[in-house]
């Protein structure tokens, strides 16, 4: 780039925004349009001079210039744009195949106790939840009943018969919501 032009950053600025509206449509990001003038205000490295040579003597040599950077700048934005997208469906895919190897390893610990701390090892590597074990939880929840009874402890034992023969019989869905449930106690096995 010529020493005369390359003080003049507004009119390559201005060319560099017209060039992004004409190809793109829209205005050229502020972040894009200061990375562009750093870079082509710069001077060039010995590697890249012979890629580069232009003779900038009127203003319609840098306005191709300009335009063919900007196309050059708008490919290569679409190439990440394009590899970003490409590795986020790679690390999708290796996430569903870490998860179906989880799946398969787990269904084959009862057939094959030995293989668990393999397993428990590469899930951790991995960054998947562990092997699920065995918890026990005591959990307290109101429930009220209303006895006819002659006393307190004819209550008691009436409400517990009337419990012990509606537990089986209640829908497998939350009946609770989590804070009317109290924890007691859990432990893992």
């Amino acid at each position: 780039m010529t020493e005369a032009f390359s003080g003049d950053i507004g009119r390559l600025s201005c060319t560099a925004a017209q060039a992004w509206r004409e190809a793109t449509g829209e205005s050229m990001p502020d972040d894009l349009l200061t990375a562009f003038l750093a870079a082509a205000s710069s001077p060039a490295s010995d590697g890249s001079v012979a890629a580069c040579e232009h003779d900038h003597t009127n203003g319609d040599d840098r306005i191709v210039c300009h335009g063919r950077l900007i196309e050059d700048l708008l490919q290569a934005r679409a190439r990440a744009s394009r590899a970003r997208h490409e590795a986020a469906e790679h690390r999708t895919g290796l996430r569903r195949l870490q998860l179906g190897v989880r799946t398969a390893g787990l269904g084959t610990l009862g057939e094959n106790p030995d293989f668990e701390e393999s397993l428990s090892e590469a899930l951790a590597d991995w960054g998947l939840p562990p092997i699920p074990s065995d918890h026990v939880v005591t959990l307290r929840v109101p429930i009220t009943f209303c006895i006819s009874a002659v006393d307190d402890d004819e209550a008691v034992r009436l409400a517990v018969s009337e419990l012990s023969e509606e537990l089986p019989r209640l829908p497998r869905r939350p009946l609770f919501s989590a804070d009317e449930v109290e924890v007691v106690s859990v432990t893992n096995e």
